[in-house]
């Protein structure tokens, strides 16, 4: 299971490039509106953005019925980095915007997210606050980002992804069971 670098490492491992996105405005994604005259630095992707998840996504026997459960579309990014998808990999979600390979499988349990699906509240404040700290932002751009989270928790959407998370990560360790025959 590999969150963010390590969905990069696992891509890199199974002979996919790994990249910087480009400093441009169509590899660049904020949850303030509009991203272009957002005064951090082109080519990152941050905070809580819509997943879109592919049929294969859906299908799939681990993602679908733990996003299903969860109702989770909305997860926490943080990268400049992205990935090509590797030769053998299903792709189970993208983004039209930012970095599109969004997540993947390779073979039965081999999952790699480039958003942080391990991120609840908690965590989303603590984040916030060392990203905003990072760059040299507007007051109002700080107070956009501070409201663009407030929503995140109000609308429910980051105690989606809390569920989310423990629904994932119990069926792939089921799955990550029956094939080793270990007890996990």
């Amino acid at each position: 299971l590999g969150i963010c670098l390590g969905s990069q490492l696992i891509a890199r491992a199974f002979g996919a490039r790994v990249y910087k996105l480009p400093a441009a405005a169509a590899h660049t994604a904020y949850p303030v509106v509009p991203a272009s005259s957002f005064s951090a630095p082109a080519g990152h992707e941050y905070g809580f953005l819509a997943q879109q998840t592919t049929q294969a996504g859906w299908d799939d026997p681990i993602l679908g019925p733990s996003l299903q459960r969860s109702g989770a579309t909305v997860f926490q990014e943080w990268h400049e980095d992205s990935f090509d998808l590797p030769g053998e990999a299903v792709l189970l979600g993208t983004r039209s915007v930012g970095a599109t390979n969004q997540s993947f499988r390779i073979g039965p349990s081999t999952y790699g997210f480039q958003y942080h699906i391990e991120v609840g509240e908690a965590l989303a404040q603590k984040w916030h606050n060392g990203w905003r700290r990072m760059w040299t932002l507007t007051p109002d751009e700080e107070k956009a980002l501070a409201k663009e989270l407030k929503g995140q928790i109000k609308s429910g959407a980051i105690g989606k992804s809390e569920v989310f998370v423990h629904e994932f990560v119990q069926r792939w360790l089921n799955v990550a069971r029956r094939e080793s025959g270990a007890r996990l």
